[in-house]
């Protein structure tokens, strides 16, 4: 429709800003556990789940992961994971916001205070619910051993995605 195209239209600048600010801040990893860390691009793709249309959310998760892909520092099976997780994670979190604060995020309701951290939250329990089966069949790691559901790495990255919502 007219109106949604518009809207898409109206968030390409913070789409082009979260998207370069996530590429760059993906070479900055906070060590969350013995195999987990969270790229500090978190926080934008958390930002970006909460400002951005679904469709921007899930092409920011692309973006962000270029730089990776063209340098292949990863195999190609594991940065296609790589995006496909935060590309989930991301719609996740968007899908949460949405359904407490369906209308655009300004004021000071209570309501959007809940739906940036439910969205934080969101993000965070799906990357680590993905990420855990993966490490048991990529490395051996059973999830006991992964540390991803430590209440270390879970406030880590609780703390990482709430500055996206800030």
């Amino acid at each position: 429709s007219a109106p949604g195209r518009f809207r898409l239209l109206t968030n390409w600048p913070a789409f082009v800003f979260l998207a370069l600010c996530a590429a760059a801040a993906q070479v900055f990893i906070v060590r969350t556990g013995r195999n987990h860390g969270f790229h500090t691009a978190i926080v934008f793709v958390v930002a970006g789940a909460l400002l951005l249309p679904p469709e921007l959310v899930v092409l920011m998760a692309v973006v962000q992961h270029l730089a990776e892909w063209i340098k292949e520092r990863y195999l190609w099976f594991i940065q296609t994971f790589n995006i496909f997780n935060f590309a989930l994670a991301s719609l996740a979190a968007w899908a949460v916001a949405d359904r407490i604060a369906p209308t655009a995020f300004h004021g000071s309701d209570v309501r959007v205070a809940l739906a940036g951290a439910a969205a934080a939250l969101a993000f965070v329990v799906v990357n680590h619910t993905l990420l855990a089966p993966m490490l048991r069949f990529g490395r051996g790691v059973r999830v006991s051993q992964s540390g991803l559901f430590s209440l270390e790495s879970l406030a880590g990255d609780i703390v990482l995605a709430g500055l996206g919502v800030a």
